[in-house]
Order: structure tokens, then sequence, then C-alpha cells
């Protein structure tokens, strides 16, 4: 089932007809001075106020006509610009001059900018002033300050904007921090003001709280897009080297003058600064130059701001700081994903960036120092793996002693040649003279290449410690679902270094799952072949592929839509297809040749959803404007049309074809008569929009996924919901039923894909392997797989797994770990209050608990393959051996300095390893 459509966006030029703009044409053309080189600005003047830093007191004289205006006992001079009545100065700076002005037809009050001093600016602040005009020109946001009018009068340029009163942000920032909350409100706000900028190719460059106004009732207003680039405008993108911004909130490309990185992660730097500034007081760096402030921004990590103030959540410092990454890559994408970020934390929603950990910090320091770093950096991570942390630092010992000895012979060697040079000019008598320092030479040379190699060994050792780690870390990501970040660390190994441990865990990845290919774009929707041999997939790139399911290779790529495509089937009979999308078509088409047989076209809007009935011989097909139309193929006669007063993402029709089910962005479900249109029942529940839909097998329970994160099981006959499925924690957007009923499969915008028990309702497996939201699901037709896609172009294979059988320990206490006995009949678990339990695998009932206890968590447990013991190992660093019918503790033995993280039985049962 589809998802929402993107917002839509209209820019609005200025146009004369418009009677909320003035535009008039430039009255003369002057010849501007010729281009200055390049410097490097620490600012831009904006819409000014009268508290802006820099901002001069008095108003100079201006070339033509004048007026004046009372002041404070003195007479204040203002140009007299047509039609305008200039009233007061609001601020100045390097460039530009800000009046407070009424416009005399219309009344308005309005702020008037122009050049300070036009007989002195550059072609490059002609440039700049014209430039801020067209980026304003471009944005209607009700959180970016407006332009009336541009136009010259006697050779200066000017142009008049909303007129915003209640000062700037930087007046409002008096060094102490703001409210959490308060401080995310502004930054949310003002973010989604800059997505839109960066929706009309617009960059600003100079964000800061300099050039954000506020309403009296505090709304923001951004301003000042002087410096700002226009990513379409290829005749004016900086030059490389040149330093453009404000030093603080500069991100580090921009320090650097990298005008080609320049993109819309600069300005998520900067809305980052801002916001570290509002929650501490002070910005993440300052320096007492201009150089040293620009050094701490390439240089140096931000200080978390959880350090400087405890009140500030841990998420909104994770949050603070991905903003701050020096690595672009590493940052938010986009302003938007800054804002929706935001909003989740707002809401008290778990937010998607991870935090950055001193492992992390430390492989950021790396990149920047190599050299510096490679022994140590890989040192610090055996501290990582627990058991190996003595081993670690015995290796980070020697590799360093091994760099000082190598330093030494080095040195020594470099020396003792030196003297041999002299001694070989002395005469015969500094023979032997010469003979000792020679043979010095020779034994600090020695020294010399035996310290390297000790040291080759030390990063050896090192190399091997993370092998072996990326590879531990892959495991515990396969077993606990995310098999994209196995994958993912699989691939980091070196390959001279994969051995059987690297290639058998690929072995059962394997034998999970695969991926088939990827689709370009963000995919859409995928459907099978009724016999199974074909996959179909759709997406935003305007294609549909055809794949062999069976030889896991793509075969046919047919082109032919104008815009998205959101469905695809394959008729009954197997030789055509149908497809649509939000050209408004339906396509039908030969499957092998792509041959366009049919067109039918009667949508009105967008298509979300079309498919054939079992027979072939109708179609059921729904678009964003609430309409579902009924195709009859056989006959002439106009489809049957099903209003919904809101979009609809999904229609199906029952297996036998006698209703049709629809979801709504009404949340609400509903059943209709095939035949005849006849609404049959409406169906609530579902709290936000309702995304998918599919009826099981038989034909007597619908299945239906949602925004608000549920899946729902419905009785067809009774229009009554049955059951809430809860597991994924985002959006339901795919939704499918196995061929026997037995199995559901879920895809969802939290990136996984999840397979759950109707009857119980209870999830049953959770998988992740699509970086992006996973919008298509489908079992194949004999059951055994399962295919899902994702806005990552990628079709992944599930092999579904056998039955499962699910019990529920009766106990209500945490469990750390557990494990079953070798018959299958008995599950032993253990507490973190150190004791363990012995359960009926079959009921749950507990059968027994053990008499004493560890000094601490038990943190691993195992049955023997043979009698009645199990094992366990617990955080005081001991092993302890129980009768699993009593709980009596048979053994106790100590050995290890830190908790006990594994424990297994020999397969005769007399030993134990730990």
């Amino acid at each position: 089932s589809p998802s929402a459509p993107p917002p839509r966006s209209v820019e609005r030029p200025l146009d004369r007809t418009d009677p909320g703009l003035e535009s008039k044409p430039p009255r003369t053309t002057r010849k501007s001075k010729p281009p200055e080189p390049s410097a490097t600005p620490a600012s831009v003047e904006g819409q000014f106020t009268a508290d802006n830093a820099g901002i001069a007191e008095k108003p100079s004289s201006r070339r033509g006509g004048i007026v004046t205006a009372p002041a404070t006992g003195r007479t204040q001079k203002f140009p007299d610009i047509p039609d305008y009545e200039i009233q007061s100065e609001l601020g100045r700076g390097g460039m530009g001059i800000v009046y407070k002005a009424r416009h005399k037809k219309l009344g308005r009050l309005v702020a008037l900018k122009m050049i300070s001093s036009a007989s002195q600016a550059s072609e490059a602040d002609f440039i700049r002033f014209l430039n801020e005009a067209r980026s304003l020109a471009r944005l209607q946001h009700s959180n970016i300050v407006q332009i009336y009018e541009v136009s010259e009068f006697e050779g200066q340029p000017f142009f008049s904007l909303e007129l915003v009163e209640g000062g700037s942000l930087s007046k409002q920032m008096t060094g102490q921090p703001w409210d959490p909350d308060t401080a995310v409100a502004m930054i949310e706000k003002l973010a989604r003001a800059v997505h839109f900028a960066h929706q009309h190719g617009i960059i600003h460059r100079d964000l800061k709280p300099g050039n954000v106004l506020l309403t009296p009732d505090g709304e923001p207003k951004l301003t000042d897009f002087g410096l700002a680039k226009n990513l379409q405008d290829t005749e004016r993108q900086t030059n490389t080297g040149a330093v453009m911004g404000t030093p603080v909130y500069m991100a580090p490309e921009q320090a650097r003058g990298e005008g080609h990185a320049i993109g819309t992660h600069t300005d998520v730097y900067a809305l980052g600064v801002m916001l570290y500034e509002l929650l501490i007081g002070e910005p993440p760096f300052t320096g007492p130059t201009a150089m040293a402030l620009l050094y701490s921004v390439l240089e140096k990590e931000p200080q978390p701001p959880r350090r400087r103030n405890r009140r500030i959540p841990r998420d909104l410092e994770t949050v603070c700081l991905k903003c701050l990454q020096k690595e672009p890559l590493a940052r938010y994408s986009s302003a938007i994903e800054l804002a929706d970020e935001l909003a989740r934390f707002r809401r008290g929603e778990p937010i998607k960036a991870r935090p950055v950990g001193a492992v992390g910090r430390l492989v950021k320091w790396a990149r920047r120092r190599p050299a510096l770093a490679a022994v140590y950096f890989l040192t610090l991570l055996l501290l990582t793996l627990g058991g190996l942390a003595a081993g670690a630092v015995s290796l980070w010992l020697n590799a360093e002693q091994a760099r000082d000895q190598a330093r030494a012979a080095h040195v020594e060697t470099q020396s003792a040649l030196l003297r041999v040079e002299e001694a070989k000019k002395v005469a015969d008598a500094a023979l032997v003279r010469v003979a000792l320092e020679k043979t010095r030479a020779e034994d600090a040379q020695r020294r010399e290449a035996q310290a390297n190699q000790n040291l080759a060994q030390a990063n050896n050792n090192l190399a091997l410690v993370n092998y072996l780690h990326n590879v531990e870390l892959a495991q515990r990501d396969f077993y606990q679902g995310d098999i994209l970040r196995a994958l993912q660390s699989l691939a980091s190994c070196p390959q001279p270094m994969r051995s059987w441990e690297w290639h058998l865990l690929q072995r059962h990845i394997r034998e999970r799952g695969y991926y088939l290919g990827a689709h370009p774009g963000e995919l859409r929707i995928l459907r099978h072949s009724p016999d199974g041999r074909f996959l179909l997939s759709g997406s935003s790139n305007r294609e549909v592929r055809v794949w062999d399911a069976a030889a896991n290779k793509l075969l046919y790529t047919y082109p032919g839509h104008q815009s998205d495509v959101y469905a695809v089937a394959v008729h009954p009979d197997g030789t055509q297809f149908l497809s649509a999308g939000w050209d408004r078509k339906i396509k039908l088409r030969e499957l092998a040749t792509g041959k366009e047989l049919r067109t039918l076209e009667q949508h009105t809007a967008g298509i979300m959803s079309a498919t054939f009935d079992r027979e072939g011989k109708r179609i059921v097909s729904s678009d964003t404007s609430g309409t579902v139309l009924i195709w009859d193929l056989a006959g002439n006669s106009p489809p049957i049309k099903l209003a919904h007063a809101k979009r609809v993402d999904c229609a199906v029709f029952s297996p036998d074809g006698t209703l049709v089910a629809t979801v709504s962005d009404d949340q609400k479900v509903r059943l209709w008569e095939a035949d005849t249109g006849k609404l049959k029942f409406t169906m609530p529940g579902h709290t936000l929009e309702v995304y998918a839909v599919t009826f099981n097998p038989r034909g007597d329970r619908l299945l239906t996924g949602s925004r608000d994160n549920t899946l729902r099981i419905w009785d067809v006959s009774a229009g009554k919901e049955l059951k809430v499925l809860r597991g994924h924690v985002n959006t339901v957007f795919g939704v499918d039923w196995s061929p026997d009923g037995k199995m559901i499969a879920s895809a969802s915008a939290d990136l996984t894909v999840k397979l759950w028990d109707p009857e119980s309702g209870r999830e049953l497996y959770s998988y992740r392997v699509h970086d992006e939201v996973a919008r298509s699901v489908q079992f194949s037709p004999d059951g055994t797989r399962v295919m899902s896609g994702g806005y990552d172009g990628q079709i992944f294979v599930w092999n579904v797994p056998g039955p499962v059988r699910s019990t529920e320990l009766k106990t209500n206490r945490f469990q750390t770990c557990k494990d079953l006995d070798a018959n299958g009949s008995r599950v032993a678990a253990g507490y973190r209050e150190g004791n363990a339990s012995v359960f009926d695998a079959g009921t749950g009932e507990l059968l027994s608990s053990t008499q004493s206890t560890h000094n601490g968590a038990i943190g691993c447990i195992a049955f023997a393959p043979i009698g009645d013991r199990f094992v366990t190992g617990g955080d005081d660093g001991r092993v302890k051996v129980w009768d699993a019918n009593n709980g009596r503790e048979l053994l106790s033995v100590e050995g290890h300095a830190s908790p006990v993280k594994a424990v297994a039985f020999s397969a005769d049962g007399k030993r134990v390893a730990s």
C-alpha cells in the first residue's frame, strides 16, 4: 500500500498583478565597478534590528533626494524614495542599511533595504544584494521574511520587505540556557523553513541568531539571503577557497572554503550550532581570533551539552551532536530530517539517531590524525571486547614499547653512521676507532630492524582482534534479526583475514535469505505471478521490472508511465499484467514483450492501487481523490464508482470476487458488494490513516496496516474487529497473508519486516534488511518465501522458517538468559537477582528454582546434553552446576576475574567450559 504523497510547495514570483506586491522596473542602468577579489567576510547583513552587533548608531548620508524627520531633538536625513515615507533607521552593516518606511499608496509599514553607499559598492556587493532579493522572491513561507518590491532609484537599487518588529533571536539569547522544549520548538520551525528553501534550490550559508527575526508573539522569520547559494545557478557558484559566512556558525567544509561541498548538510550544521547555543548559553566553539575559532571548528570536537547542563535530555544531546558532525554525510541529510527528529523528541517518541560513544569519537579523531592514531585506535577497539580487555592493554603496551625502541634505534643508527664517516677521515691511527663505531652502527641497525618487526607483529595482532570483533558484531546482529548490519560488519572484514568463522556466518545468513536485486528509485510495490514464476516491481523511476523468481535474475524492464508506479498485478492466465501510477492511467500489457494492449483512463487523480479479481475479468483501482472504480474488462459498461471522502490507499477483491475491501485516510475500513457497489460495512478501529488491506485465503478475514503502527484482523461476515497486532514502531505500509492462512507478513517504516501468527497474534520473526522504509511485502504462491521491497530500491527474498511453537513462561521476573534441554521439554532461565528456575517447555509452568544464588546477575545458562543438570555463569565470576529437578547446588568454582559471559557442557557432560 502506498505512502502519503510528498508535500507540495508553490513558488510565487514577484508579479505586478498581485495586490500584495509592488514591482517596478529599474529606472536607470548604472555601470558597476569591476569585481573585487573575494575576501573572507566575518558575516553578512540581513534585515537589521537595533540590537544587531556591529550596527552603527547614526545613518550616513546618501545620494539622491533627502527628507527630514524628527529624531530626539535633532534633524535626521533620509533618502527620498518615491512612493515611500521613511520614518526611521532600523540598522546598518558593512554593505546595507535598513529603514522603517510606510508605503504611501498602500498605507502599510515595510522594511526598506538598500546598499549603504552605492558609489563605493563593488560588483560583488550588487550581486549579493540582488541575490538576496532573488532568493527571497522565490520563497513564500510563514517563517521566511517576505519581499514586496525590487526597484532602483537614481542608480541605487533597493527592495522592500515584510516588517518584523520583535527584534532578532540574538537579542533574546542573553547567555543563559533556554528551556529544552522551547529551544526544540524554535529550531524545528527554522529547520522546516530552511528545508523549504532547500526544496527551491537555495542554500542559506549564513544561518545564525542575528539572521532570525521574531514577531511580537515570538514567531521566527528567517532573513538575509545575501550569501545564499542557488544550486540551479551555475554562473555564480562560489569559487573553491572562498570562505563565506560567520565563523561561529560555519560548517567545517565551509571553513575550508570547499564551495563544491556546500549543500543542505551545511545549513543543518548551522542549525545544530544554534540549538547548542540555545541549550548551553554559548556556541560550541569560541576563540580570541577568527583563525583560532576556525581551527576549533575544523579540528576539535564539541563538548557534549549534558556536561554543561544536566537538565538536557540525552536524546536531545544526541540530535544536537549529530548536527555538529565534522563529516557532512554523518549529519542529518536534510533540514526536514532534523525537523522530523525534533518533532519525534517533542512528542516523546524514540529518535532515530544513535549517540556517538567514546569509540566513535576516537574514530573521528583518528581520521584527522591517521599517522599518529593507527596503533592507538586499534588498541582502543580491544576495550569493546569485554574479556579481551587485559590482552588489549598488553598489546597496546607492546606496540608503544616497540615504537619507542624503533625511534631510539633509528636515531642511534643515524648518529653512528655519521661518526663512521668522520672516522674514515682520520689517519691510520684511528682505524680501531672506526671499526668500533661501525660495530655500534651495525648493532643499532639490528635493534631497529627488531623493533620494526615487533611493531609489525603488534599491528597484526590488533588487526586480528579487530577482525574477530567485527565477526562477533555480525553474529550478534544476525541473531537479533538485523541482517543488514550483519552483512555490513562482514563486508568490513579484510579479504585475507576471512577464515572459517566468517564463511560459516555468511552461509547462515544466505540460508536465511538473499538480495534479489535493486530497482532504481523508491520501490513502491511487489507482486508475484499466480504460478510463482515471475515477480513484478514498480518504483518512483516510472518503470516496471519483471524478475525470474526461480533463477533470481532480472528479465525485462518496461517504461511507459509518466510518474511513480504504485500498482502492478499479473493476470491469472499469466500472459499479461497491469501497471498504474500517479499519471492516472492503468496500462494492460503483454508480460513477455511489454506490448501495450489497452489503457484505462477515467481516474482524475494519482492511482494508488489496482488489481485483478481471481478470474481476471475485472479490475478494482483507487486514487488519491477518494475514488474507487470497478472495471468490467469484458463489457463496454462504465466502471462502478465507490466514493470516499478522502484518499483511498488500497482496494482489493475477496478471493471469490463478491466483495471489495477499501482502506482510506479517514481511518476506516469498508466492505462493498462488487457487483452492485453497495456499501456493506464501515469498520472503524484504526486511529490514523490506513494504508494496506488484504483478505485471507478463505475470504472470511481481513488484515489491515496503518500509520497508527498496528495491524488489525477483521471478521468479514460481521464487520467487526477481532485482533490488534502491536510490535511495529512506525507506519505499517505492506501486509500479506500466507497461502495456507497460517502466517501473516508486514512491512513498516521502522525498516523491519515481521512474520506473525494470526491465531494468537504473536510476533514470530522480525528482520531488518532495508536501510530505508520497508514498503511492500508478499508471500510466494507456494508459501515458502517472502519478498520485501523498500525505499532503498532493494528486493530481499526470505526463506520462511518452519512452524514455531511459542510458550510463555509463567513468571513476571526479568530473564537475563534461557536454554532448552536436549529433548525440548524443559527451559532453564536465569535472573538478575542471581538465581535460576526451570519451566515446562510445553505449558510454561514452574518446575523448580535454585536454593542458593550468585552474588550478582546470572549472565549465561546451559543444560547438560545428558542427565538433569544445568550450569550458570554469574557477574560474580563464579560458575555453578545445579540439579534441574530440585534446584540444589552441585558445584561452585571460581577463577574468573570478571563476569562470566558463556558456559557450555562437553558432549559427554563431564566437563564445563566458561
